[in-house]
């Protein structure tokens, strides 16, 4: 069974550009000089150490996961998720490369591995709610434990059935992959679900299944409303010609800002 990673492009999703142009995963750790030939995890957390001397037990353990999963736990083949703050969608690609160390990108993006981005576009209802509540995990880089992850996001994906091509082969014994992290499974994104990201999930999710066609303007405009707006006013259902809802402020609606709102969803209703 082959194994499934999911990444982050930043809490705003600053470096998502990047990783993208560049066919990129990885961090920043700016105090980390390069990693390249530590193939001990006690040496990599010695390292984490010296560079970072105020982290806590805990951050430091965190952070000594991912790193060790960044350089050994992670093989060429295996399949990475990104979900994009910028868009909304969910990028898929596959590593393609061995740990890199970079000063090209930028202090937020340093310690490096290649990706082959194969689609950038994947909506997120195409996953499972599990899938995606693993997705919207707080580490930077972690593996997605739950069953039959890998198969499923090929389906997203639109991937052949027969996946026993693409699968990486099993890692060796004794090979530096095979070594355990801090505190065991520290990388593993169950145990570190973000939980504004799944909130936000869950709100989407619920207005999806509930509001679909002209509903989700009436909803949408009872939003404007709590903010403040006046003179909120519902076009009636019929031809879509550019505008669903107008709003303004002050007694009467007139004053300034004023909204001109087009209300998209992919449902019909």
């Amino acid at each position: 069974m082959g194994v499934v990673w999911t990444v982050k492009g930043g809490r705003h999703g600053e470096r998502e550009e990047r990783l993208l142009h560049h066919g990129l995963l990885g961090g920043g750790w700016e105090q980390l000089p390069s990693l390249l030939g530590v193939h001990d995890v006690q040496d990599l957390a010695g390292r984490y150490a010296a560079a970072y001397p105020d982290s806590t037990a805990k951050t430091a353990s965190n952070y000594v996961g991912q790193l060790w999963s960044l350089l050994h736990r992670m093989q060429i083949g295996e399949l990475v998720v990104l979900p994009l703050k910028s868009t909304g969608t969910i990028a898929v690609g596959r590593i393609s490369g061995e740990y890199a160390y970079r000063e090209d990108l930028g202090g937020d993006l340093r310690h490096v591995r290649s990706v082959t981005w194969e689609r950038t576009d994947i909506p997120r209802d195409a996953f499972d709610q599990d899938l995606l509540f693993s997705f919207g995990a707080f580490l930077t880089f972690a593996r997605v434990r739950r069953d039959d992850a890998e198969a499923r996001v090929l389906i997203a994906l639109g991937a052949p059935e027969d996946l026993s091509a693409s699968s990486p082969a099993p890692l060796a014994p004794g090979t530096p992959g095979e070594q355990m992290v801090p505190l065991g499974e520290a990388a593993d994104v169950e145990d570190a679900p973000d939980v504004v990201a799944l909130g936000l999930e869950q709100v989407r999710q619920l207005v999806t299944q509930r509001f679909a066609g002209h509903d989700l303007s009436a909803l949408v405009a009872e939003v404007l409303t709590a903010q403040g707006f006046t003179g909120v006013h519902v076009s009636p259902p019929g031809a879509d010609r550019g505008v669903d809802i107008l709003a303004g402020t002050g007694p009467l609606g007139m004053d300034t800002p004023r909204l001109a709102v087009q209300v998209k969803t992919g449902q019909a209703g």
